[in-house]
């Protein structure tokens, strides 16, 4: 008799079925979260209500919405992905500080927070691939 338990392909399921329960649990909520809160920080920058969360509230709540998004994603080990999602709105902030009243159109600034967040991606990605590649060298 064989024991199932431990063969190679019941662990990549059971490491593919984590991987997606994750992202559904944890990464989608965190995007929501995180989203939400940062346009109620930069909602509360731009034009202050009463009835706002106070901005720090918002700014934690955001940061936990980020933290759920690097669990979902399966880079906790690798902080610098937090980066990625910070870029996000600092550059829509970045940008609604240029240009107020969007005359740019509806679609430019996601063009902006996209292309930043492309830049980002690919910049800490090539931070972590020098640094592994330094890790097998010594």
């Amino acid at each position: 008799m064989s024991d199932q338990t431990n063969s190679p392909t019941r662990k990549g399921q059971m490491s593919k079925t984590v991987t997606v329960v994750l992202f559904i649990f944890c990464a989608i909520p965190g995007l929501a979260i995180f989203v939400y809160f940062s346009g109620l920080l930069f909602a509360s920058f731009f034009d202050p209500h009463p009835n706002l969360p106070s901005p720090i509230v918002s700014a934690g709540t955001a940061l936990i919405g980020m933290l759920l998004m690097i669990v979902g994603v399966g880079k906790w080990k690798q902080w610098g992905y937090a980066l990625v999602f910070l870029s996000i709105p600092v550059s829509l902030f970045s940008y609604f500080l240029v240009d107020p009243k969007a005359s740019a159109g509806k679609l430019a600034p996601g063009i902006v927070a996209g292309c930043v967040a492309f830049v980002t991606f690919y910049a800490v990605r090539k931070l972590y691939r020098r640094m592994g590649d330094r890790r097998k060298l010594e």
